[in-house]
Formats: structure tokens, C-alpha cells, sequence
């Protein structure tokens, strides 16, 4: 069987059923930046959970540092030297008669801080307080 008309071109042919048009790029690409969105949410998700258990652990620290120091009176030096030494800031610290309560922030780095800097903002505080002492009645 001879074909004669331009239909039987191999060049003329279309590969498959039907003509999808580019269709099946368009949903890879779609299903792509979907992983991706979720990918990086996970992250930035990661970093937050890591900045508030950072955080927290560091004011728990501090409170204990500044209560054993009840009797000499530096009890918010004590705090600060050891929140600064697990990577946050102390940004109040109350004393009393027999305890300490302090509050520290930390600052989220990588991803996060990324895009607070590439929009010309600051990366968000966390912020966390404790308290250490003798039991309230």
C-alpha cells in the first residue's frame, strides 16, 4: 500500500492517540512546585519548632542560673551569662526575695531570616519566659 498524500509523512504524523498540546509538561511542572512549596514550608516549619525549643531550654537555663544565685544578689547576671551562652538574649529579668523570672528572645536563622532579610525585615523573635525559685504558696 502506497501512500501518495501528505498524511502518511512521517513528519506529518502525530506520536500517540491524540495531540496533548504540552499538557503533561504543564502538570509535572505544576506537581514540581507543589513538592517544592511543601518542601520549603516543612523547613521554615523545622526552624521555628528548633528557634522555640532554643529558646526554651535557654530560659529554663537562665531561670536555674539566676535562682542558684539568690544569695550573692547577681541573680540577672548569672541569667544573662548563661542565655547568652545557649545563642538568645535576655530581654527581662525579675527578681525577688527568693526567685528569679526572666523572658529571652531568639532570632530563627536560615531559611526563614532569608526571606525576612530579602524583604528588608528582621527574622521574627521567639520569645520565651521561666521561672525558678521557691514554690509560691
Amino acid at each position: 500500500m502506497s501512500c501518495s498524500s501528505d498524511c502518511c509523512h512521517p513528519s506529518s504524523r502525530h506520536v500517540g492517540s491524540r495531540h496533548d498540546g504540552g499538557a503533561a509538561t504543564v502538570i509535572w511542572l505544576s506537581v514540581i512546585s507543589v513538592v517544592v512549596t511543601f518542601g520549603l514550608v516543612g523547613i521554615a516549619v523545622g526552624e521555628l519548632a528548633s528557634g522555640r525549643a532554643k529558646a526554651s531550654a535557654a530560659a529554663d537555663l537562665g531561670a536555674l542560673a539566676g535562682a542558684d544565685h539568690v544569695i550573692t544578689g547577681d541573680q540577672c547576671a548569672a541569667a544573662r551569662r548563661v542565655v547568652s551562652a545557649n545563642g538568645a538574649r535576655l530581654t527581662r529579668c525579675v527578681t525577688s526575695v527568693s526567685d528569679v523570672e526572666i523572658e529571652v528572645s531568639v532570632r530563627p536563622a536560615g531559611l526563614i531570616a532569608r526571606i525576612a532579610r530579602g524583604a528588608g525585615e528582621s527574622a521574627p523573635q521567639i520569645r520565651m519566659s521561666a521561672r525558678a525559685g521557691q514554690p509560691q504558696r
